[in-house]
């Protein structure tokens, strides 16, 4: 829940070269995660998912990686890199 509240989530810039959400945690309220990996469910609507290559489910279960700060999810295939 602590995650949920302090995370910020908003929209990689262009440099990321593909569709790529950044998440952000905070390192005081989302200190657990230093030390500890999360894991949040991904939806995307169809609208998103007709942008991306290939045929990407509306729904996926995303491994957020140890760490706090910053994380880099590519939406296409749901891979996460820290600090991206």
């Amino acid at each position: 829940y602590c995650g949920y509240l302090h995370a910020r989530v908003e929209r990689a810039p262009a440099g990321a070269g593909e569709a790529a959400l950044r998440l952000n945690y905070d390192p005081h309220y989302c200190r657990y995660f230093a030390a500890h990996e999360s894991r949040w469910v991904l939806h995307l609507s169809d609208e998103t998912r007709t942008r991306l290559p290939g045929s990407p489910p509306e729904r996926r279960t995303v491994r957020i990686p140890k760490g706090v700060g910053s994380h880099l999810i590519r939406l296409a295939t749901a891979q996460v890199s820290h600090g991206g």
